[in-house]
Formats: structure tokens, C-alpha cells, sequence
């Protein structure tokens, strides 16, 4: 294990040892244009290409990235940001049950355990994330400090005679606090649709054959236009890959018990009339689950296939179990949908108002929230202040590699990466390797950077000052966590892999030197 050393251990922590990289060679076709398969094509070469620097960085050096960072969410109000810090608990709750249940179907059969591994990674990975994010919201007390953000916003609005600002925030508040309303409700429901597979490919199904039926394309929902309708049909197929009846049977209990324990006011009717078919059971919620899951035929992928082209009228004269449930709660999920867009559509008219007053007050422009677009962000090699008399360096090496070592996942280091480690260890300094650094008296394998970066950087190229290829940055560290919503210079770092550590290991441990060659890079 190279890629995910340290796993769900190390994952959003530092110090890390992770190999996080991978190659891919480019083929077009003889003229240089993009082109089908074929024996013919040729790899790909440009004019315009990154240089990989071999010198590598040091502590203070300079670094910048250009990537595609998701969401972040930086100019809420404190409203939100106290939704926010209920709703995370609530989640942290839901994803540690739902890998409980993979770890209990994973354990009783290994065909599901390895079905289901990518999924409870996925879990994994999202939980660690959320307990980092709740952590940075105690830790930064974010909630406290917005609303005193907001208070004082509101004071200088008054004294400025802003008005047509101040009531476009409080119009702002009042939207957020009718939008969240029903917030826990709509979640569940959302995570009961998404994480219940066959739940899921119903909905998804029956919303496109209701789309078809639109002439205009642009006019479709979302999603549902002609461009997605292969990619709905890659996700359908792939399912199988990790569906297990028994974790889709055990989730959607789960769900439903969920439900109803919501207060009386949220319940969802289309629920309720399920349940009370199986009120006499001991467990209402595992009988309904049960009997949907055995007798429903979307369990099959011929059956799901089959739906890929189905009419609405189909879909509501069918009698399997998991369709007619599904369109029962359908009502529900497009009010939600329709009141999410409204949401969206009035957000995009008041929270401009918002940011403008924290830029007035600021007496200065401010950056947008990342959207999903290319951004450039740069910072330098520093490392951070843990604990209490605790600095953590900004660089790991190939030492620790083997200090972490203990044959058992996910410490279990390739035998030939441990010896290739052995064998660099034990030269003498004239005969090491290039990418030995004297400093750090090893090869460097990641380094953190002061960088402001989110999910959608990941895998994003890191350069140097000369604009040259240093590293690939992976991932944040755990302190990093709820920088989406407030940025905290002193202890937010990105994670990157060196490069250094890329090159030797294809040197070293593949001697793939014909690709080391083929980057520019002439073997030692």
C-alpha cells in the first residue's frame, strides 16, 4: 500500500506518508487531434508542459496552485452557521450507523465485504471530515463569533444609514429561517432516497422518463437533459458493483425508524402509511424493509436496465413494491425540489446584499466563496502548532515510512518499497540518491503548505516560484477541516505529495525509467 498508506488513520492528518499520484499517457491520432480507439493513435505531446524540478522546496519557499475547489461557504449569516453546528452531530450519528452496517453484512459474508468496501472508504473518509469540521466549529466557537460579526455589521449599517442594505438582511434572515423549517425533515429524505440503491434508481428512472417527454432540451430539469442521459446510464450499470440487497434492506429500515422518530409535525405521510401496514410486527420498520426488498424485482440489473427506457405510465401502473413506495414519496421530494430552487433563486438576490455590507464595513474588496471554478491560490512550505508545546515540521520522509510500519492495514508498506527505503538509508551521503535531502537527512515524501485550498483541489499539479512541478496536492489536515466556512491562517495547512518522493519511487521501486524519460527526467 503506496497510495492510501495510513488510511483512515492518517486521512486529513499529519504527520502523513501517502504516495498519492498516478500516470496517465494520452493517445490522439496521428494528426494530434482527439480521436476514437485505435492501433493507430499516438501518445500525446504539447508544446506547453509543466517542468518537474528535482531540487525540490524548503521550509518558507513559495507555492501555488491552480485548480477547481468545490464550495465554500465563508459569507453565511450566524443562522446558518447554527443550523450548521445542529446538522453535523446529526449527520456524524447517521454515518457512523451506516458503517456499522457495512461492517455488520461485511463480517457475516466476504463476497458483500468487498462489494461495499469502496462505499464504507467513501463513509469513512466523509465521517472523518465531519467530525474535523464539528471539531473546528467548537474549537473556533463559530457560531459566537458570527454573531458578534453580525452585530457589529449591524451597528455600523445603522450609523452609516444604510438602509436599503440593512433590509435586504433582514429579508435575507427571515428567507434562511423559513427555509430551514422543515431542514431536518428534507435531510432525512434525501439521505434515505440517495443511500438506498434501489430507492434511488427508481427515483432517478421515473424522474428521466417524465424529462423525456420534453421537447426542449434546455427546458429539462438539471441533470436530466440529453447530455446526462449516458452518464445515468453508466451510474445504473455500475451500480452492481456494490449493491448488496442486505445493506439496501438494512439502510432502509434504518431510515424509516429514523423517520419517525421525527417530531409529529415533520412526519412523512407517505411513510406513515407504510409503516402501518406492519404495525403489528415487533419491528414495523425492519418488516417494511423486508418485505419491499424481497419482493421488489429492482434488485436485478436486467430489471434496471429495463427501466432505463420505461414511460411514466410505467412507472405508475407498476406494482413492484420499491416503485409504488417511490412514487408515493415523490410529491414530497419535488415540493422539496421546487422549494429549494425558490430558496436558491432568493439567495441569489439577498446575499449579495450581505457581502457588499461586509465590504463596505471592510472599506475594501473581499474574494468570492469558491464555486466550482479555476482558482489560484498560493501560499508557502510551513509547518503548524499542534497540541499544547507541539510543532508539527512541513516534512515527512521516507524514515517514517518504516517507523510507521507494522505489516497489518493500513500500515503495510510493499516489501520493495522497504527495501528500496533500507537500501537509501544505509548509503553513504556521496552516493545517495539526488532526491536525498541533506536537511531533512532523508528523501522527502510530503510537505504542508499554508496554501487555501478545499475539496476539488485534490490532485491539483503544486509549482514552485518558477512556475515548476513540485508536488500534487491531496488532501487538508485535520485542523483544515472547517476552514469551508471560516479560514484560520495559524493552523490550516494543505498536504501535498513531494515530488521527490514520486520520482524516486519510480526510480528505486518500479525503475520504470522509461516513463521517468519520457517526463523529462534522465535516471541516475
Amino acid at each position: 500500500m503506496v497510495g492510501n498508506y495510513g488510511g483512515d488513520i492518517d486521512n486529513f492528518s499529519w504527520p502523513r506518508h501517502s504516495g498519492d499520484w498516478a500516470f496517465f499517457r494520452a493517445y490522439v491520432n496521428e494528426e494530434g487531434n482527439p480521436a476514437p480507439f485505435s492501433a493507430e493513435n499516438v501518445p500525446l505531446t504539447t508544446p506547453d508542459h509543466l517542468t518537474i524540478s528535482t531540487a525540490g522546496v524548503d521550509p518558507g519557499d513559495f507555492l501555488m496552485v491552480a485548480g477547481y475547489p468545490y464550495r465554500t461557504s465563508r459569507y453565511r449569516t450566524a443562522e446558518e452557521l447554527a443550523a450548521e453546528s445542529v446538522r453535523i452531530p446529526w449527520v456524524i450519528e447517521i454515518v457512523e450507523d451506516m458503517i456499522a452496517i457495512f461492517e455488520q453484512v461485511g463480517s457475516a459474508n466476504e463476497e458483500a465485504r468487498v462489494r461495499i468496501a469502496p462505499l464504507s472508504f467513501g463513509y469513512r473518509n466523509y465521517l472523518k471530515y465531519e467530525e474535523g469540521v464539528r471539531d473546528g466549529f467548537v474549537a473556533g466557537d463559530l457560531v459566537t463569533q458570527a454573531r458578534e460579526q453580525e452585530n457589529t455589521l449591524q451597528d455600523w449599517l445603522t450609523q452609516e444609514n444604510q438602509n436599503d442594505l440593512l433590509e435586504n438582511i433582514n429579508a435575507l434572515d427571515v428567507r434562511i429561517n423559513e427555509h430551514l423549517v422543515h431542514a431536518e425533515r428534507n435531510v432525512l429524505l434525501r439521505w434515505m432516497m440517495r443511500q438506498t440503491n434501489v430507492l434511488r434508481t427508481a427515483s432517478t428512472l421515473y424522474w428521466l422518463a417524465g424529462e423525456r417527454l420534453i421537447e426542449d432540451d434546455l427546458t429539462r430539469m438539471e441533470g436530466y437533459q440529453e447530455r446526462d442521459w449516458d452518464q445515468i446510464a453508466a451510474r445504473i450499470a455500475r451500480m452492481e458493483q456494490t449493491f448488496v440487497a442486505d445493506v439496501d434492506e438494512r439502510i432502509l429500515a434504518y431510515m424509516l425508524r429514523r423517520a419517525q422518530n421525527l417530531p409529529e409535525t415533520e412526519h412523512i405521510e407517505a411513510i406513515d402509511t407504510l409503516l402501518a401496514r406492519f404495525a403489528t410486527n415487533e419491528d414495523p420498520a425492519a418488516a417494511a424493509a423486508a418485505a419491499l426488498m424481497q419482493q421488489t424485482s429492482l434488485t436485478s440489473p436486467e430489471a434496471r436496465n429495463a427501466l432505463l427506457s420505461a414511460t411514466p405510465e410505467e412507472f405508475t401502473s407498476s406494482e413492484d413494491p420499491i416503485i409504488e413506495f417511490m412514487l408515493a414519496l415523490d410529491p414530497l421530494r419535488r415540493q422539496i425540489y421546487q422549494d429549494n430552487l425558490e430558496f436558491e433563486g432568493a439567495m441569489s438576490r439577498l446575499r449579495p446584499a450581505y457581502t457588499q455590507a461586509i465590504e463596505a464595513m471592510a472599506d475594501r474588496p473581499i474574494y468570492p466563496d469558491a464555486n466550482g471554478t479555476l482558482r489560484i491560490t498560493f501560499g508557502h512550505v510551513q509547518g503548524y502548532p499542534g497540541a499544547d508545546a507541539v510543532w508539527y515540521q512541513p516534512f515527512t520522509t521516507i524514515e517514517g515510512i518504516i517507523e510507521k510500519h507494522t505489516d497489518q492495514p493500513p500500515f503495510d508498506a510493499p516489501d520493495q518499497l522497504l527495501a528500496a527505503i533500507e537500501n537509501e538509508l544505509e548509503l553513504e551521503r556521496e552516493e545517495a540518491s539526488v532526491y536525498f535531502d541533506t536537511d531533512l537527512r532523508g528523501v522527502p515524501v510530503n510537505f504542508t503548505s499554508t496554501m487555501d485550498t478545499t475539496g476539488g483541489n485534490s490532485g491539483s499539479a503544486t509549482l514552485n516560484a518558477r512556475g515548476e512541478l513540485c508536488g500534487l496536492l491531496f488532501d487538508g489536515n485535520y485542523e483544515s477541516m472547517a476552514s469551508d466556512w471560516a479560514f484560520e491562517p495559524v493552523r490550516t495547512r494543505s498536504i501535498h505529495t513531494d515530488i521527490r518522493y514520486v520520482l524516486w519511487y519510480m526510480e528505486n521501486v518500479d525503475q520504470a525509467f522509461w516513463i521517468l524519460r519520457e517526463v523529462g527526467i534522465e535516471p541516475n
